[in-house]
């Protein structure tokens, strides 16, 4: 059986603080995320060559709020999007970095490109 690698990006909805010296928190937390989303897609070989783009919500503690299609990317597709959803709620979230160095720090992009 092959092994494949989900490659994805996080994008905060906010920024990085200017004057944050120490991203150690943040990069730690996109790192885990990272793991914990590749962990559940088993079949990521299906979607090869399609892109989904999905919105999360974290509560402060890591709980999942919500996962939704980001309608603004015009090259979803429908497939890949259900089963990201799906993923990310098998998914467990660490808790998002504490702090003021991203503004609504609970909300982010996932950007699935298999």
């Amino acid at each position: 059986m092959k092994e494949f690698i989900l490659f994805f990006s996080l994008f905060f909805s906010g920024y990085l603080s200017a004057y944050s010296a120490d991203n150690s928190s943040i990069i730690n937390f996109v790192e885990k995320t990272q793991k914990s989303v590749s962990a559940n897609f088993y079949n990521s070989a299906n979607y090869k060559g399609k892109e989904c783009m999905i919105k999360v919500t974290l509560s402060d503690d890591g709980e999942l709020i919500s996962a939704v299609v980001d309608d603004r990317n015009e090259k979803n597709d429908q497939e890949l999007c259900d089963a990201g959803i799906e993923i990310i709620k098998e998914t467990t979230f660490t808790a998002p970095p504490e702090g003021k160095r991203i503004s609504n720090k609970n909300t982010f992009y996932i950007d699935f490109r298999p």
